[in-house]
C-alpha cells in the first residue's frame, strides 16, 4: 500500500490538537497503521501561545518568554510517523489533492505536497505583530522588546479594540502605567466586549477607568501613519484626527484563506462545513475537514477548538476506517456564553458557560499568569492523552 498521507495545515491549537490525537489514538489502531503518516505544515517551528502576549505588552519580568514560544519538536519528536514542513500554504488543486507551499528558506522555494486526508487548521492572525508569530520568532521577540523600549518614552498611548486582547492590554498598561500616561481605547463600537453580556463589559470599562484608562465608544481608527517627528497620526471616523506616540492595534484577525479555492469558503471567508466538520463543496468521501477559527461553525477562541477536536478525530477516524468506526458525532459550535478578561493585575471580568465570573474567580483562574504554562501543555498534547469515545 502506498503511503497515506494526512496533511494537517496550522500549527496552532487547533492543528497541534488534532495531530496529537491522531498519532496516539487513531493512526496506531489502522489496519497497515505503518503506511500512515501525517505532517503538519505550518510556517514557524514554535509555537506561539498568543492568550499571554497582553501581559507581555507592559513588563518583561512576569511570563517568560521561552513559555510562550515552544519548539513544536518538543511535544513531536516520538512520533515515528510525523514530519513537520516549515512552510505558507499557497494553492490547494483538489482535483489532484495537490497543495502547493513556499518553504520558509532563503530561496522561498516553491513545491508541492499531496494529501489523501486534509485537515484545514490555519486559523486566522492578527492586525498586530505583537499577537501572531512572526517567522522566525525571534522577530516575535524583538517586536515585543521594541514595543517595551517605545512605551519607556511613550506618553500618550493609543489602544484600537473593545475585544479581549484590547482591554486585556489596556488593563496591563493602565495598571503600569494609568497615573503617569495617557492610555485612549476606542473600542470601535457602542460597548467593550460585546460578544458577551453588556454588564461585562460596563464592569470591564468600569476597572478601566479606575486605572485612568479613557475608553471611547462609537468612533473607529481608520488608518494610521507616522509623521516627520514619528508620532503616529490617527484617522478617525468622525472626520478628525488624533495622534499617539505609540498604536496599539488589537482589533480582531483575519482569517487565514487566501490559499483555498473559493468554492470551498462562505460569504465570511471562513470554510464551509456541514455538522461532522466536513468540508461541504469537497465533496462526499473526500477527507477534507476544517477546524478552529477557520471553520463556518467557529464564533472564535480557544474552548471552541477545543471542543470541536474531539469529535472531528473520530469523524476523521471513521473515514479511515471505511465505517468500521460508527461513530460520526456532530459539532455546531460553543453556544453558551464564555469569556474571562483579566483588568489589571487584581480583576479579571467574564462569564463561563453563560453564569457570571465573578473578580476573584476570574483572577485566580487566568489573571494571574493568563494560562502561560498552557504553551508546553498544548505543545506537549496534556489535554489529549485519553481517547474520546462516542
Amino acid at each position: 500500500m502506498p503511503v497515506h498521507n494526512i496533511v494537517v495545515l496550522g500549527g496552532s491549537f487547533g492543528g497541534l490538537g488534532v495531530s496529537h490525537n491522531l498519532l496516539r489514538h487513531v493512526i496506531p489502531q489502522l489496519p497497515n497503521s505503518s503506511d500512515y503518516k501525517l505532517i503538519l505544515v505550518n510556517p514557524s517551528d514554535h509555537f506561539y501561545f498568543k492568550p499571554a502576549s497582553p501581559r507581555m505588552t507592559s513588563r518583561e519580568d512576569l511570563i517568560a518568554f521561552d513559555s510562550i514560544m515552544t519548539p513544536i519538536s518538543q511535544g513531536f519528536s516520538a512520533y515515528k510517523q510525523f514530519e513537520l514542513v516549515q512552510a505558507y500554504a499557497r494553492a490547494i488543486n483538489h482535483e489532484s489533492r495537490d497543495i502547493t507551499i513556499e518553504l520558509v528558506n532563503a530561496e522561498k522555494t516553491s513545491t508541492t505536497i499531496h494529501y489523501d486526508t486534509l485537515i484545514i487548521a490555519t486559523g486566522a492572525s492578527s492586525q498586530s505583530a505583537l499577537w501572531s508569530p512572526a517567522v522566525p520568532k525571534e522577530e516575535t521577540q524583538a517586536a515585543l522588546a521594541e514595543f517595551r523600549d517605545k512605551l519607556k518614552t511613550a506618553q500618550r498611548i493609543v489602544i484600537a479594540g473593545g475585544g479581549a486582547v484590547g482591554v486585556e492590554t489596556a488593563g496591563e498598561l493602565g495598571f503600569d502605567h494609568g497615573k503617569k500616561k495617557d492610555i485612549i481605547l476606542y473600542s470601535g463600537t457602542t460597548a467593550l466586549l460585546t460578544r458577551v453580556r453588556a454588564d461585562v463589559g460596563k464592569r470591564a470599562e468600569k476597572y478601566l477607568n479606575e486605572m485612568d484608562v479613557t475608553v471611547v465608544h462609537n468612533i473607529k481608527i481608520l488608518s494610521s501613519g507616522a509623521d516627520a517627528d514619528g508620532k503616529e497620526v490617527l484617522h478617525l471616523s468622525d472626520g478628525s484626527k488624533t495622534t499617539a506616540d505609540l498604536f496599539i492595534d488589537a482589533r480582531g484577525s483575519r482569517l487565514n484563506n487566501s490559499y483555498l479555492p473559493a468554492s470551498w469558503l462562505n460569504e465570511r471567508g471562513a470554510v464551509a462545513v456541514d455538522d461532522t466538520q466536513r468540508v461541504k463543496a469537497a465533496g462526499q468521501g473526500a477527507r477534507v475537514y476544517a477546524v478552529g477559527d477557520i471553520a463556518s461553525y467557529s464564533s472564535g477562541g480557544i474552548m471552541d477548538i477545543q471542543f470541536a477536536i474531539p469529535p472531528l478525530v473520530a469523524v476523521i477516524e471513521h473515514d479511515l476506517t471505511g465505517g468500521e468506526s460508527k461513530a460520526q458525532p456532530e459539532y455546531t459550535g460553543q453556544k453558551s456564553e464564555s469569556m474571562m478578561v483579566p483588568v489589571g493585575r487584581k480583576r479579571a471580568v467574564g462569564v463561563i458557560f453563560g453564569y457570571w465570573l465573578p473578580s476573584c474567580i476570574g483572577h485566580m483562574i487566568k489573571g494571574k499568569t493568563f494560562f502561560a504554562d498552557q504553551g508546553v501543555a498544548t505543545v506537549m498534547g496534556d489535554k489529549w492523552t485519553k481517547k474520546k469515545v462516542y
